[in-house]
Formats: structure tokens, sequence, C-alpha cells
């Protein structure tokens, strides 16, 4: 049977706090260059303010393509506020929930620690192609410098 933990006593509080940085987010885009018109480039509608701007950006129903050890999940803020909303909304939460988020993080970590590792592996590859490459023009200038002598 699944346990449940009782944390309503600061429900409103959250709530409140929630709907305050929505507010302040959505109000006066154009402080921010928000014109919320559409993208000169593609035609498509831009964000009408940087809370929808953020909203946007890595929902859970949204997935990425890529590899990795989350297999290709995406996650951003729009993934963050929704667990939030999840969490303000209910008056109970169940412990399994508590784990879903707390493995969600470590997906999320996982898949960090994953990019780290393909930027150094890839810097190295780049390091060593560089010194191959030096010493392939090494060894043209010394080609070079012999045939020169040879003629000189």
């Amino acid at each position: 049977m699944t346990k449940t933990s009782e944390f309503s006593w600061k429900q409103e509080e959250a709530r409140g706090l929630m709907n305050k940085f929505k507010e302040f987010w959505s109000s006066n885009p154009q402080n921010y260059g928000i014109t919320g018109g559409t993208d000169a480039a593609t035609g498509d509608a831009n964000a009408k303010n940087l809370f929808n701007l953020m909203l946007n950006h890595g929902s859970v129903s949204r997935k990425a393509r890529g590899e990795g050890p989350t297999g290709g999940l995406f996650f951003g803020a729009g993934t963050v506020w929704e667990e939030l909303e999840d969490l303000v909304a209910d008056k109970l939460i169940l412990e399994d929930e508590v784990k879903q988020i707390q493995a969600s993080q470590k997906l999320k970590d996982l898949d960090q620690d994953h990019q780290l590792r393909e930027l150094k592996r890839d810097i190295a590859d780049k390091v060593s192609s560089a010194k191959t490459f030096v010493a392939g023009i090494a060894f043209m200038v010394t080609l070079i410098m012999g045939l020169l002598s040879k003629f000189g």
C-alpha cells in the first residue's frame, strides 16, 4: 500500500507565490523586448510574455530528439512549472509521486553527466586531431626544407 503525506498546511501560500510569479512575468513584456508578434524568419507566433516563454520551454508533453540515459526526454522550465502546479493542486501527495519526482531529477542529472562526458570526449578528439594535424604540418615543413636544401 502506498503511503501518503499531508502537506496542505502551505498550499494556499504556495498558490499565492505561484500566482505572484505568473503575474510578474506576464506583465510588461515590452520591458524585456517581447513583442508577442510573429517570428520574422518563420512566421510562427512568438510568446506573448516571459511567463509563456518559460512555460513553453520543455513541457512534459514535449520530447527532444537525442540519445542518452533519459531516452531523449526533454526537461525544461515548463516541466518544472507543471510539476509544481500538480503538487500545489493536490492536498495529498503519494509517496510514489515523491519517488517519481526524485527519479526524474536523477534522470536529468544522469543526462547532464552524459552530456558532460560527451563534451569531454569531443574535446579530447579535437585535441588529438589538432595534434595529428600539427604533426603532419611539421612533417611537411621538414620535407619541404629537405627538398629545398638539395636544390639550394
